[in-house]
């Protein structure tokens, strides 16, 4: 045993027989409040834990016998006895002695009687619990070697802690959150070896306005003599430890919150404990009971459905229906008196409730007569109390028509509608409704309430069950068409029976809005077997031509599609009767490619777009035979042709974007690169000699898509030569966006030149890849307002020769291409030189074989011409490549070889510090492209483009001319419904050298199905051209700065742009603050260490793009060592990692 516990030991014992001692001579000289006066209570308390109750030998003794008693020691050499004023020492332990006889016995304390309960519990009361302060609980039953016990009503719980109930005279107000909750019983604190005797009883929480609060008690005014004399003192107070009471609907609790003993605690045995912290406190109060609120009756009514819930509104209501009757705030004690039949005058006489025809003039405290309401269904309310005081003879009257009238005036009741007629008829100007009025004959002017309804007076017409079925006649009408033949030209009746009128609700949205019924289309066509749109069967199954079409619509919703297209469906429209009923003339006209194979008949599917209904998808066979036209013998056939792309941009929206078609009909072709060829037609009036006048060509070219709702066709063109030297195409072209065949002849572009070459031999006149220009007067809107004054594409045609001769359009040069070099290095430059396209003819030019798109619009000269520079990326893959130049002349290709270069690291002193500027207030200013926000607001897609961006901040390295600044805001195109959606927000900017830069977004976008196609944060979106910086003012700023596609802002758009694309020019600028040390985005050391290099942010476009876009954005600022393919994941890994 150490040294220092056997001391402890040793002074244990002897402080146990100065006590004894001290207690046989009357205790004055020794009490709790002396020992441990000066003591520190942190201190006392390590004591009282460390220590246990047992007697401990001294330190050079061994134990006792377990017979013996223990023998008393006495100090070494005391001079008196220790005083309050001067305890003995505890630092030293005394002297062993001679053994001496056993001390005389101590008296145990005995504590006073303990009070009974005489509080009496609060109804939902309460309880508190509390423990006072745990260490000392401890030191009374431990060092002091006593006890603690509850009394009058206190218990002792679980944890040591004591449960105080609340008192019937607590005046805590739950309402006001003020007030004192009180308690009662008590806690008797009984210190039998150190003689004290306390109690701390009837506790009470004071609740201040501010949530703060307070204890007190009554304690014993003194801990040596009558305990049972107390006086309130405040024990402990919780200030700025504000209440968070939770309530119930008997109660208001507070949880467990930590207090301090207040400096007014006593007896002065406890006021050691002044200032510290306490036990925590929980305790709960009654609830305060609301003060009564005298009721307001203000008379109410209103009228449901059946099912209690729908109000009946204008709502038709028919005879057999039921509707419910609401009432509230009909006073239930008003209407005492009447005729006292059937029920007693001294009981209120309740309400009636009925539903007839009354006379505007009805109400009886107006002393209208009786004969002013014909009632039919009625209810009769009163309480139940009425009820039960009816005599019993009168009582069955009553209760055939009672409901219920509660005591908060409220009732619900059912009416069963009958027939008004007979003697019951309706009154000439009465009007059909609900009314309540006081019943017995007792007028109240304020319970007399009219609720109209739209009654019939008549039983439901039944609901007419839609079997949709369709009937083939002759042009009569009358004659079923059966299996006769029928050919072009020719009309037949479709009569169709049980088309739900409301139903096809849904679709695209365009022409016909989503919220209404979309009607029936009825058509004669060639259909293949497997047809049904309701099997997901494309619309390529189904050939018809727009003059064998109708569409069965509703009139009303007809006129709720919106006026730009509402003309175009009445084109097409028959009326679809309420009992789901057609007539339908269709007008036979053979598609002008019919399906391979396919069936000829009438056919019947849901209109709009797609929103199939299986059980409307009918058909009927019919026994077509197209017609032969024997040519005119004494006509000579012309032999000319017109070869025209129209625009190329036109054809890949509507085969990608719109998921459409383009049928080249009625004897028009389609070659690669979407080439349409027109024969030259009859009645050409072109003369070779003045150079003026008019050639005709024939055929059709038809652009289809279900998905966006268009069905435009270019037919017929016709080139017009004036005297000026000007020349003009012009075409039959769709009156609007979905009328098809339904065509006028309109001015669609002008051409560069007019000059042709006559053949002397044959007397054929060719042009050849003559520029053209879109005119205003294009049609339809769509294409108006796509293409208006923009560039078309060239044009090849021949004029003349003999009927004998075949005459073909001459064949153009082939394009070809060159470059300066045919070996370049990693990160130098090369030429592209093409020649033989037609003038101002716009180009893609890609390099393969990892497809990477060079230039920003190029575009050949007006002879045809193209020269394009071309930066080899720093890591593009060693070997062979190709260049590929592609336009509507045709494709023109060569190969060259990329070597290694000798490179070296860039210099980065470490010792330098790498300094930038801050950057807040940037501004960013891009429209995304001009072009696709027309789309987007225009009639095709139907939609709207929200752009508007935010300022910015970030850092800014004007020595080096790299950093990274980021915007708020964001753009929004919506369009076609809900199909196109795409969401740009939040761009950066990211500097990346004197002329380049990436533009980051968060993007997420549709594909053109409406499925979700991008989601991703930090897009790489696009690469930046930047121009020279301009400096003014403390701001750098850049305008015009090219804005090229990358592989995944190309995704965002669905592959409608193309990766290498130019959008819309971009400007920003950087206000320059303070300096500040670089950050990574300013910071040369990081891009050569390769470390914020930007990234797509997209997982879906491939590690050869990803490598493409990354090894550009690094030109000029680092060199990467060569990697090949196989080396591409760990540059992915790299990138990601930033």
């Amino acid at each position: 045993m150490g040294v220092a516990r056997r001391k402890r030991q040793g002074f244990s014992r002897w402080t146990a027989a100065a006590t004894a001692t001290l207690v046989a001579l009357g205790g004055v000289f020794f009490s709790p409040s002396v020992v441990f006066a000066n003591d520190d209570p942190a201190a006392i308390e390590q004591v009282v834990e460390a220590e246990t109750p047992a007697p401990v030998p001294a330190p050079d003794e061994q134990p006792a016998p377990a017979d013996e008693a223990p023998v008393a020691e006495q100090p070494a050499a005391p001079a008196e006895v220790p005083t309050a004023d001067a305890p003995a020492p505890a630092a030293e332990a005394p002297a062993p002695e001679a053994a001496a006889a056993p001390a005389p016995a101590v008296a145990p304390l005995v504590a006073a009687a303990l009070p009974t309960q005489t509080a009496t519990l609060k109804e939902n009361g309460g309880a508190l619990s509390w423990g006072f302060k745990a260490s000392w609980r401890n030191y009374v039953t431990t060092f002091a070697g006593g006890t603690i016990s509850t009394y009058a009503g206190a218990t002792v719980q679980g944890d040591g802690t004591y449960s105080f109930p609340e008192s019937s005279d607590s005046d805590y107000n739950s309402l006001t959150g003020e007030g004192t909750a009180k308690y009662f019983g008590g806690v008797d604190f009984l210190g039998t070896g150190h003689g004290f005797d306390l109690r701390m009883q009837n506790p009470w929480v004071t609740v201040a306005a501010d949530g703060t609060v307070t204890v007190s008690a009554e304690t014993s005014v003194s801990s040596t003599a009558n305990p049972e004399t107390v006086a309130r003192v405040t024990v402990a107070t919780f200030a700025g430890v504000p209440g968070q009471p939770t309530a119930s609907d008997t109660q208001v609790s507070w949880a467990s919150m930590p207090g301090v003993i207040s400096p007014t605690i006593a007896p002065s045995d406890l006021s050691r404990y002044a200032g510290q912290a306490s036990d925590n406190l929980a305790f709960s109060a009654a609830a305060t009971e609301d003060a009564p609120v005298t009721p307001v009756f203000e008379p109410k009514v209103e009228v449901f459905k059946a099912d209690g819930v729908t109000p009946i509104a204008q709502s038709e209501v028919h005879v057999g229906d039921s509707i419910v009757v609401k009432g509230s705030g009909f006073d239930p004690a008003a209407n005492v008196g009447g005729r006292g039949i059937p029920i007693p005058a001294t009981l209120p006489q309740g309400n009636y409730i009925v539903f007839g025809s009354f006379l505007e003039n009805w109400r009886p405290s107006a002393e209208a007569p009786a004969t002013a309401r014909v009632g039919g269904p009625q209810k009769w309310a009163t309480t139940q109390a009425t009820l039960d005081g009816i005599p019993e003879r009168y009582k069955s009257a009553v209760e055939n028509q009672w409901t219920e009238l509660d005591a908060s005036g409220s009732f619900t009741a059912t009416l069963e509608m009958t027939e008004f007629t007979g003697a019951k008829a309706p009154l000439d100007a009465g009007r059909f409704g609900v009314y309540t009025y006081g019943a017995g004959s007792v007028n109240n002017a304020a319970q007399e309430k009219f609720v109209p309804v739209n009654f019939t007076n008549a039983a439901a017409p039944v609901a007419p069950v839609f079997e949709p079925k369709i009937e083939v006649f002759k042009a009569d009408g009358v004659t079923p068409l059966s299996n006769a033949s029928v050919v072009d030209g020719d009309t037949i009746v479709v009569k169709g029976t049980g088309f739900d009128p409301a139903s096809n609700v849904g679709g695209a949205g365009v022409p016909i809005p989503a919220t209404l019924p979309q009607g029936t289309f009825v058509v004669f066509g060639s259909f293949a077997s497997n047809w049904k749109p309701s099997a997901n069967v494309p619309s390529s199954q189904r050939a018809i031509n727009n003059e064998s079409r109708k569409w069965a619509l509703a009139e009303s919703v007809l006129n709720q599609v919106p006026e730009e297209h509402r003309e175009t469906i009445r084109g097409q429209w028959v009326n679809l009767a309420a009992d789901g009923s057609f007539t339908a003339e269709l007008k036979i006209a053979s598609p002008a490619t019919p399906i391979a194979g396919g069936n000829w008949g009438v056919y019947t599917y849901a209109g709009g777009l797609g929103n199939p209904n299986a059980s409307q998808e009918l058909s009927v066979p019919v026994n077509y035979t197209a017609k032969t036209v024997d040519p005119d013998p004494g006509t000579e056939t012309p032999t000319g042709a017109l070869n025209w792309a129209f625009k190329s941009e036109w054809s890949n929206y509507v085969l990608g974007m719109a998921s459409g078609q383009i049928n080249a009909v009625n004897g028009a072709t389609k070659s690669a690169g979407n080439v349409f060829g027109f024969a030259q037609a009859t009645g050409s009036t072109y003369d070779t000699a003045k150079k003026t006048g008019v050639i005709k060509y024939s055929g059709a070219i038809q652009f289809v898509s279900e998905l966006h709702g268009f069905d435009i066709v270019l037919q017929n063109p016709w080139v017009t030569f004036a005297a000026d030297g000007s020349a003009v195409i012009s075409a039959e072209m769709s009156t609007s966006d979905t009328s098809g065949f339904t065509v006028a002849r309109v001015d669609i572009a002008k051409l560069a030149s007019s000059a042709g070459i006559l053949a002397a031999d044959t007397g054929v006149v060719n042009w050849a890849n003559l520029s053209t220009t879109l005119l205003p007067t294009l049609e339809p809107s769509t294409l108006k307002g796509f293409y208006s004054n923009t560039a078309g594409a060239p044009v090849s045609f021949t004029y003349g020769g003999s009927k004998d001769e075949v005459v073909t359009p001459p064949t153009p040069k082939k394009p070809v291409v060159t470059s300066n070099v045919q070996t370049v290095s990693q990160g130098a430059e090369m030429i592209f030189t093409a020649k033989n396209y037609a003038a101002n003819e716009k180009v893609d030019i890609t390099v393969y074989s990892t497809p990477v798109k060079v230039g920003t619009n190029p575009t050949a000269n007006a002879d045809g011409e193209i020269s394009q520079s071309w930066t080899v990326p720093a890591d593009f893959e060693l070997g062979e490549h190709r260049v590929e130049i592609v336009g509507a002349s045709g494709t023109a290709t060569a190969t060259f070889t990329v070597v290694e270069p000798i490179t070296t690291s860039p210099i980065v002193d470490p010792n330098k510090p790498c300094v930038a500027n801050s950057v807040a207030g940037a501004s960013f200013a891009w429209g995304v492209r001009d072009s696709f926000v027309s789309y987007i607001n225009g009639p095709a897609a139907k939609g709207a483009a929200s752009i508007g961006w935010g300022s910015g901040s970030g850092t800014f390295n004007q020595t080096d001319s790299i950093g990274k600044v980021a915007f708020g805001g964001g753009a929004t195109f919506t369009g076609h419904g809900t199909i196109l959606n795409i969401v740009m927000s939040n761009p950066q900017v990211q500097i990346t050298g004197p002329n380049t830069g990436v533009l980051l977004m968060d993007v997420t976008s549709n594909d053109s199905t409406g499925k979700p196609n991008v989601s991703a944060s930090g897009l790489t979106l696009a690469t930046l051209s930047l121009p020279a910086a301009v400096k003014s003012g403390g701001t750098v700023s850049w305008s015009g700065v090219g804005v090229t596609l990358t592989t995944a802002g190309a995704q965002v758009f669905d592959g409608y742009y193309k990766a290498g694309e130019a959008m819309n020019s971009a400007s920003f600028s950087f206000p320059l603050g303070a300096e500040v040390a670089c950050d990574d985005y300013s910071n040369p050391a990081s891009y050569a260490a390769g470390g914020k290099l930007a990234h797509t942010g997209s997982d879906s476009n491939g590690l050869m793009g990803l490598l493409a876009v990354t090894m550009l954005l690094g030109l000029g600022l680092v060199v990467i060592r060569r990697r090949r393919l196989n080396d591409v994941p760990a540059v992915s890994t790299m990138v990601s990692q930033r």
